[in-house]
């Protein structure tokens, strides 16, 4: 059986953030593209959620599991060119659900950009001519960040994760 190549970073991406539950689990799951794609000059960083405090095995004792398991995180992260490892504090391993709360811990509060969001969508007249746009973009991030649990008056995008397997 044969697979066909990986597909190539598109070509205006320059950085990636690539959020996983434990340490780990981006190695095991998708170093390989990684690897790829920090070859081909993307800026990759790493958000990891819980320590990985539950995993493991032989005779290290549980207290020790996160000191290790983030070091070991931050070798394989170094072994294939990826510079930003960051680690949430607070989440259990083993407990992960997909609350309001972590949402907000890892949502692009994007507030600071409204104005240049704002002047990047009125470079598309043809498209928002007909439109309020500063009203338009505040109502939908509004929205879009009070579902992910961030306070009043926060502004926010919101991504949508697409499976292919």
């Amino acid at each position: 059986m044969s697979f066909p190549k990986s597909a190539s970073v598109l070509p205006d991406v320059r950085r990636v953030l690539a959020v996983f539950a434990h340490p780990d689990d981006i190695d095991f799951g998708c170093t390989g593209t990684i690897a790829g794609w920090v070859d081909e000059g993307v800026e990759v960083s790493y958000l990891i959620i819980a320590p990985g405090d539950a995993g493991g095995f032989g005779d290290i004792p549980r207290a020790q599991m996160p000191r290790l398991r983030e070091a070991e995180q931050r070798a394989a992260a170094e072994a294939v060119g990826v510079r930003q490892v960051d680690f949430l504090d607070g989440y259990a391993d083993g407990t992960l659900t997909p609350t309001l709360g972590l949402r907000r811990d890892i949502a692009v509060d994007v507030t600071d950009r409204f104005d240049s969001k704002v002047a990047a969508m009125r470079a598309h007249l043809s498209q928002t001519g007909h439109l309020d746009v500063p009203a338009w973009i505040r109502d939908r991030l509004t929205t879009v960040a009070a579902e992910a649990g961030l306070p009043p008056g926060r502004l926010a995008e919101a991504f949508t994760v697409l499976r292919t397997s």
